[in-house]
């Protein structure tokens, strides 16, 4: 998903650690990444950054498009856009 919305080449390494941190936030493997890299803190290393529902919606238009091309079984699709729209809510602080 990554490489389709931003067009960047990603390094193993870095998609090693994206997939644990997904694998923890959509409750996959909880423990995986926590145990390797420590807790994310994903809201405060946000927190400069003001995100309010225009650019929440923003991320989540990327999101959502780029599940919508990843050829995901639909159920999959739809159950990820939801966890996003969990995230991308709890991001918000404006």
């Amino acid at each position: 998903l990554l490489r389709r919305v931003s067009r960047i080449s990603v390094s193993r390494n870095f998609s090693r650690i994206l997939f644990d941190f997904q694998s923890y936030r959509l409750s996959v493997d909880s423990s995986l990444h926590v145990e390797k890299y420590g807790h994310p803190r994903l809201r405060q290393r946000h927190m400069p950054f003001a995100i309010g529902e225009t650019e929440r919606d923003q991320w989540l238009w990327c999101m959502n498009k780029a599940l919508d091309e990843s050829g995901l079984l639909p159920a999959v699709t739809e159950h990820l856009k939801k966890r996003f729209a969990e995230v991308a809510d709890f991001m918000r602080n404006q």
